[in-house]
């Protein structure tokens, strides 16, 4: 008889890590991602679930991820249902033709963050992330919470001059985990 192995805790640090990862390599077969996992888990010295879980979770977040038709490509053939101004494709095609250089997938969700940010001085190559976390909290069924990058935007004291914050940084348990929307009132509202 074969003894049935111990389910460890996953913690939302590790759950986030997964999260990122199988949506970040979309096209890897999700058993040879889930052995990578296990390797990158340890060394991150937290308890390492069994392959068959992290198989599961990388197919929960993949499958949810593609349920969003802002998660699809990104064309100028999505622009009836997806606009953009006229004045910010040039910027979309772009970073369009450095996703095709590189051979990364361009999302409608990226094309959009390019396009509202274009004019300002947050580098291209960055909004990337901003796309990430609001596709991440949409995965878990939440509103986004952009204040770190608000704050970049606006220069505030505390914020990286470099543009070089870790994404992990960006979603921390602080931030995507532990974001509670009825924790927020409205300023007019006496409850």
């Amino acid at each position: 008889m074969t003894e049935r192995q111990k389910r460890v805790k996953i913690s939302p640090k590790t759950k986030l890590f997964i999260m990122e990862r199988a949506l970040k390599y979309p096209r890897e077969q999700r058993t040879a991602l889930a052995l990578k996992l296990q390797s990158e888990i340890g060394k991150l010295k937290e308890p390492v679930p069994q392959l068959e879980v992290l198989e599961r979770m990388i197919s929960h977040y993949r499958n949810h991820a593609e349920d969003n038709p802002q998660d699809k490509p990104w064309s100028i053939a999505t622009l009836d249902v997806f606009p953009i101004s006229p004045q910010e494709l040039p910027t979309v095609f772009k970073e369009y033709k450095r996703h095709v250089d590189e051979g990364t997938d361009f999302t409608i969700r990226q094309a959009k963050w390019v396009a509202r940010l274009s004019s300002t001085q947050f580098p291209i190559g960055f909004i990337g992330a901003i796309a990430k976390t609001e596709q991440m909290y949409g995965i878990l069924g939440q509103q986004p919470d952009f204040e770190i990058f608000d704050r970049l935007l606006a220069g505030l004291p505390g914020t990286s001059d470099k543009w070089q914050v870790p994404f992990a940084a960006l979603c921390s348990e602080a931030g995507i985990l532990k974001h509670d929307p009825t924790k927020f009132k409205d300023k007019g509202s006496t409850k």
